[in-house]
């Protein structure tokens, strides 16, 4: 999306979302990711943590039509029409969807019906402090000191940092 061809994570939370799903087990690292599955990474913000709804909406399709049977979204924005029609397409044909949920409002992808809002929670199992509640959630996870994978070949633990918000271009 950054109008390279160097199709590594810029920022590092997908790589680390990506080793909590399936870091590779007895690694001597301490991680294992919670299934082993195969990723299919795409990127679908720029450097600076940009996107448009077109971006993301055309990811989705692709993902679905390379049999992706669960699609993870750590991204999210305004409602819109693109992206929720690719989420449906994506429902329709049996994947399941799942995003983050914000850190005030449940905000799109995860506030559509199709998709899985999921909110964080810290060590004594209560919400995160820059996580969103409520009865939009659907699903809440450990977010606090994760040990997970991070870029170049390294291992992280700490927050799994608030998520970044994209900014979608309405229109693009």
């Amino acid at each position: 999306m950054n109008s390279d061809s160097d199709p590594m994570d810029d920022h590092g939370h997908g790589t680390a979302v990506s080793g909590i799903a399936a870091a590779t087990m007895d690694n001597g690292k301490g991680i294992a990711g919670v299934s082993q599955v195969t990723i299919l990474a795409l990127k679908v913000l720029n450097e600076t943590g940009w996107g448009t709804d077109w971006e993301v909406a055309k990811a989705i399709t692709f993902a679905v039509n390379q049999s992706a049977d669960v699609i993870s979204m750590s991204f999210g924005g305004e409602d819109a029409g693109v992206i929720k029609e690719a989420c449906s397409y994506a429902w329709d044909r049996g994947c399941v969807l799942v995003a983050a949920s914000g850190n005030e409002a449940v905000i799109y992808p995860a506030a559509y019906s199709s998709v899985i809002a999921v909110g964080a929670i810290n060590k004594e199992e209560e919400r995160a402090g820059y996580s969103n509640f409520g009865d939009e959630l659907k699903l809440v996870a450990p977010g606090d000191w994760i040990l997970t994978t991070y870029p170049g070949n390294d291992y992280f633990s700490g927050l799994l940092f608030p998520l970044r918000m994209l900014r979608v271009l309405q229109g693009c």
